[in-house]
C-alpha cells in the first residue's frame, strides 16, 4: 500500500495541498471523502511519507515538517481508522524514515535514508 491503497475502510491516500501541510484521506466504498490532518508541530507545514497498512489496521508513515529555513523528518507516525494520530520519535535528528514494514511479531521496521540505516521501532 505504498502512497495509498485499499483497506477494509476504503481507499487511503495522502494529499499535499501546499502550505499548511498534508492530509491523509479516506474514500470509503460507500460515503463521502474523509480528510484527516497530518499532525504538525508549531507553525510549520507537515508532510506524510508513503502510506503503509499495519497489522494493527492503522496507517503508518514517515512524518516530517518544513519550516521557513529547515526541513526535518525524524519521526514515524500512525493514524487509526478513526483519525487519531501518534508520533514516534526516531533515534537521530538526521533521520528521514520512509518505507515501513512489519515483522510477523508486529515489530515495526523502517528505511531511514536520511541516516543511511534500517531502523526498528520498539
Amino acid at each position: 500500500m505504498e502512497n495509498g491503497g485499499a483497506t477494509t475502510q476504503g481507499m487511503w491516500f495522502n494529499y499535499s495541498p501546499g502550505p499548511g501541510g498534508d492530509s491523509l484521506d479516506l474514500l470509503p466504498a460507500q460515503g463521502r471523502l474523509k480528510q484527516y490532518a497530518v499532525p504538525h508541530d508549531g507553525g510549520c507545514s507537515s508532510f506524510a511519507g508513503p502510506l503503509n497498512l499495519g497489522p494493527d489496521n492503522n496507517i503508518w508513515y514517515g512524518w516530517g515538517e518544513s519550516c521557513q529555513f529547515s526541513v526535518h523528518s525524524d519521526m514515524l507516525a500512525n493514524m487509526t481508522p478513526l483519525g487519531a494520530s501518534t508520533l514516534f520519535p526516531v533515534y537521530d535528528a538526521r533521520s528521514g524514515p520512509a518505507g515501513v514494514a512489519f515483522a510477523p511479531d508486529g515489530t515495526v521496521w523502517f528505511a531511514d535514508p536520511g541516516a543511511n540505516k534500517i531502523g526498528k521501532l520498539y
